[in-house]
């Protein structure tokens, strides 16, 4: 094989193995819709009798990967934040938790974590709260979900509930490959590669230091 042939194969080598690591750590675009729920436009039923100030304003930040690569998990983020601009939000007031916030992600096309269901927490006064999952595709294809948010009031003194449906919000994901690569095989291929190309690097490295004449240095001061 001519020098030149060994060259172009060693440069084609990099560049597939470059070409493929980058590809999948390439960081990817995320979108974000954000609802603002005021206690006066929640449809609570007549039976559920609240004492003022029992629901504050919130605000609903939904973040998710509008592209996720095939083999790779989707980040899905919800948070419960409180409304600064309210005075109530500002202070805790130290009484026994009544309202829950009650969310749950549906995905039928990805492998869900936590399972699908809902995951509940206790929200209080001037607190956030954050729910995360991972979703998983199974394929390449664009999927379509939904978040699903409730508030669940409890009754302190008899704990009975009352379940109140407060925002549904979609999620659609474009899932991609590499020429039907998951981003698994994709990171495995590359390093493949660039360890071969390095294989390859030893002896363009070592004409080009005798080019520079560094072993020619070196032995002339070993025999001296």
């Amino acid at each position: 094989m001519s020098r030149k042939a060994y060259r172009l194969i060693t440069a084609f080598t990099w560049l597939i193995a470059l070409g493929l690591l980058g590809w999948a750590a390439w960081p990817l675009p995320v979108d974000q819709s954000q609802v603002f729920l005021r206690p006066d436009f929640l449809s609570l039923p007549p039976s559920l009798r609240l004492p003022p100030g029992a629901v504050q304003p919130r605000l609903l930040v939904l973040t998710w990967p509008r592209v996720v690569r095939l083999g790779d998990a989707g980040r899905i983020t919800l948070d419960v934040l409180p409304d600064p601009a309210s005075p109530a939000a500002l202070t805790a007031d130290g009484g026994q938790p009544n309202l829950m916030v009650d969310a749950r992600l549906e995905i039928p096309d990805a492998r869900l974590q936590p399972p699908p269901g809902l995951v509940s927490q206790t929200l209080l006064m001037s607190q956030s709260l954050h729910f995360e999952w991972r979703a998983a595709p199974y394929r390449a294809t664009e999927i379509n979900g939904a978040v699903w948010v409730y508030y669940r009031f409890v009754a302190p003194k008899t704990g009975e509930q009352e379940q109140v449906l407060v925002a549904v919000k979609p999620v659609q994901m474009q899932v991609v490959s590499l020429a039907g690569l998951s981003a698994g095989a994709a990171r495995a291929a590359g390093w493949a590669g660039a360890v071969f190309g390095i294989i390859l690097s030893f002896p363009l490295l070592d004409d080009a230091l005798r080019r520079l004449g560094v072993f020619q240095k070196y032995d002339k001061n070993h025999e001296d």
